[in-house]
């Protein structure tokens, strides 16, 4: 029984000495491990869902990020080159970028900050059946230096200090008497850069010039950009002021600002002084207050008629100021027309709901004592 027993023990013995020798046999088979597929390694060109920034954003808001954390090279500052690099990379399952590397290439240095930018940009890592992946991706960074004119504002639009542009160029335009009569409306616009301190600048007419049958319109259009206030700046993404294109359009004349073209004599609302201060007595009562008698007017009394169009938006086009009948005395008469031409804003009048332009025809008394 014994040698039995050590003969069996031997064999055992000999069986886990030898390699070759399969143990499977001597016990029952294991069941497989159940396959994950998150094999980083593997790197996809689309995922189900594809990497995302911290914040919440997805890769649209990508090149914005970057060019934060871009760092412009010299030749960048000083204005001795712009352009583009196209920064392929990959984001790793654990949202760490690797492998960036310029895919188009503006110069050592510029290629350099574009890969540091991209880099530097943490993900929230893309995921395929439920697990985190790696994917490849590029983007454009843009590299453009201080005196680069945007065409659209790249972070921070300019704004105007004019809260109604409409408005003041309707009070600030100066067109010939012959326009301001004529039975046609033009629309004028002028394309403009806002400068990284806010001036206007570089104005000009955004069509043809050729297509314009009123050379006094464009000029007007021109001087009251040339004259409008400064603006806020636009910003880049990194907080720096930028030259930008801007685009405004006026009618010419604006009285013609209603959709008939009329400019009308009598309305359902007519024009007021502001908040609604009485009516045509109310006006004619502030112009007379504005009268500065010429100082070589003889002793007496004269009466001007003076007519004028009061704009949709309340004031006064300055050519449309004229005289109905001269007098004798042309100091008299351009008193007259200055007294008009200080009004202050008015109510404008209404028709059918909508703001209209209306002529106005007061008489302007001089008395000199």
């Amino acid at each position: 029984m014994l040698p039995s027993f050590i003969r069996l023990v031997r064999r055992l013995w000999l069986l886990l000495l030898l390699p070759s020798v399969p143990l499977v046999a001597w016990s029952q088979p294991l069941s497989q491990p159940r396959f994950v597929a998150g094999d980083t390694n593997r790197v996809y060109t689309r995922a189900e869902r594809m990497p995302g920034l911290p914040d919440g954003d997805g890769l649209y808001a990508l090149p914005t990020l970057v060019q934060r954390k871009l760092v412009l090279p010299a030749e960048v500052r000083e204005g001795r080159l712009e352009g583009q690099v196209l920064v392929g990379f990959t984001v790793g399952a654990s949202g760490v970028v690797r492998d960036a590397k310029a895919v188009k290439s503006l110069s050592a240095a510029t290629d350099a900050a574009a890969c540091r930018a991209v880099a530097a940009t943490r993900f929230r890592p893309a995921t395929q059946n439920g697990q985190a992946v790696a994917v490849s991706h590029t983007v454009a960074v843009d590299f453009f230096g201080p005196n680069h004119v945007y065409i659209r504002a790249p972070s921070e639009v300019a704004k105007t200090a004019v809260p109604d542009l409409e408005a003041y160029f309707e009070q600030h335009m100066q067109l010939p008497a012959s326009v301001v009569a004529g039975t046609r409306r033009r629309r004028v616009s002028v394309a403009f850069v806002v400068l990284p301190d806010g001036r206007p600048d570089a104005a000009r007419l955004v069509s043809t010039p050729l297509l314009h049958d009123c050379p006094a319109c464009d000029a007007e259009a021109l001087r009251l950009v040339r004259g409008l206030p400064r603006y806020q700046p636009a910003r880049n993404e990194r907080g720096e002021p930028v030259a930008v294109v801007q685009e405004v359009g006026m009618y010419m004349p604006p009285a013609r600002s209603d959709s008939t073209g009329v400019v009308y004599t009598y309305v359902e609302q007519m024009p007021a002084l502001a908040g609604g201060g009485g009516g045509y007595a109310a006006i004619a009562a502030e112009v007379q207050r504005n009268v500065l008698v010429p100082p070589d007017l003889p002793v007496g009394t004269n009466r001007v008629f003076v007519r004028f169009v009061i704009g949709p938006s309340g004031f006064v086009i300055p050519n449309s100021i004229r005289v109905e009948r001269p007098g004798r005395y042309p100091s008299a008469d351009a008193a007259a027309v200055a007294a008009v031409g200080r009004l202050p804003r008015l109510q404008g009048g209404r028709q059918n709901g909508r703001p209209v332009s209306v002529s106005l025809t007061l008489p302007v008394v001089l008395t000199k004592p």
